[in-house]
């Protein structure tokens, strides 16, 4: 804004940024600002590729003149064997630019790469219903404020269980610690669980469950006060600091979820049918309705794809992308309906990306094309 403020009508403003407020909630009055007060008149996303060596971010850049907007955008998401085939950056965006009416009401800028793409845009959206508007919640796992007090090893709760005074403190103590997921453990369908388990002294939820008293289980009481200092500097506990922070959803970490990590190369879903796991911070769960058929979307490449594409507010480096939760809830899927064709999703045990595709009525020529860009 103070750069379009210094120039003189007509001037012209070039940025390199990162790319994130493209998409990103915190981006909306930018973007209304560029749209409704300037021409932006070129804008070049270069997703994850790392043209830049001092660049530490995904970047784009943008030039906009300061002027009343009279016409579309030349818009361009560069690729990289494109762009090696074109030899320069300039021969690319001569060739590949397309024109693009960016929205003024501070939506998302998401650049269509041809007449395909925006045909594919306009079916999945027309198809899907935005997952925040499912029945279904996203949260993160639990924060102890200290890990290392309250994730232990097999060793360690075997040795909690074995200074247990009596049967029915040891079967107790039993229940209460836990087996914990991290972000590193989710993989696609399946968990790689590395033996590791939350000593799980929640906070109770007021008034339909009470929060863990430490004088019941004194070799929890003993292990926990190894950390004491720790525990009782925190920020992140409960009314006492044997107690984790207070988690309104705590019933849910026993209930059939998903659970997924954020960071990642491709879709890292695990359908915990039996609310068996806890999970832990740096991954998250799902918890609502039809997750046998929700799961299948999700791990799907093609809507992997889709989602990093579209949605996800650009890459992470070279092939890496994050499943952030406002991001996330802004991907649209179509919604399970009592059909043979949802429910034979919904029974499989594998994606069937065919099966996917037709949810969305692509032809023939938009299946292929997801197919071959999402290697399906």
């Amino acid at each position: 804004e103070r750069g379009l403020e210094l120039l003189k009508q007509g001037g012209v403003l070039t940025f390199i940024t990162s790319n994130k407020w493209m998409r990103a909630r915190y981006g909306t009055k930018l973007r209304s600002f560029l749209v409704q007060q300037t021409q932006p008149e070129l804008l070049i996303d270069f997703g994850g590729l790392q043209l830049f060596d001092s660049a530490t971010v995904d970047v784009n850049i943008l030039s906009a003149k300061k002027t009343q907007r009279i016409a579309p955008t030349r818009c361009i998401t560069v690729i990289k064997e494109e762009l090696d085939a074109a030899g320069s950056l300039g021969k690319y965006i001569a060739q590949r630019a397309r024109t693009q009416a960016l929205p003024a009401d501070g939506d998302a800028w998401v650049l269509l790469g041809d007449a395909l793409e925006a045909s594919i845009l306009e079916k999945i959206n027309r198809y899907g219903t935005p997952l925040g508007a499912w029945d279904v919640r996203i949260n993160y796992g639990v924060k102890t404020g200290y890990n290392d007090a309250f994730i232990v090893t097999t060793a360690q709760r075997d040795a909690i269980l074995a200074a247990c005074a009596t049967d029915d403190e040891r079967q107790r103590t039993a229940q209460l610690i836990r087996p914990i997921l991290r972000g590193r453990d989710v993989r696609r369908w399946r968990v790689a669980w590395a033996g590791v388990w939350l000593v799980a002294t929640h906070n109770g939820i007021p008034p339909k469950m009470p929060k863990i008293n430490i004088d019941d289980y004194p070799a929890v009481r003993a292990h926990l006060d190894q950390y004491w200092e720790r525990l009782a500097s925190r920020i992140d506990r409960g009314d006492t600091p044997y107690n984790l922070r207070s988690c309104a959803y705590w019933d849910d970490f026993s209930k059939p979820k998903i659970v997924y990590s954020e960071i990642v190369r491709e879709p890292q879903f695990y359908l915990d049918t039996a609310g068996e796991y806890l999970v832990e911070a740096t991954a998250f769960l799902l918890t609502g309705e039809h997750l046998a058929y929700l799961i299948k979307l999700l791990n799907s490449r093609v809507l992997a794809y889709i989602y990093q594409h579209f949605y996800a507010g650009g890459g992470l480096g070279e092939g890496g992308y994050r499943y952030k939760k406002a991001f996330l809830q802004q991907l649209p899927l179509p919604r399970y309906t009592p059909s043979p064709l949802c429910e034979s999703i919904e029974r499989g045990t594998e994606v069937v990306e065919d099966e996917i595709l037709q949810l969305y009525h692509f032809t023939p020529q938009e299946a292929a094309y997801l197919k071959r860009v999402a290697k399906a």
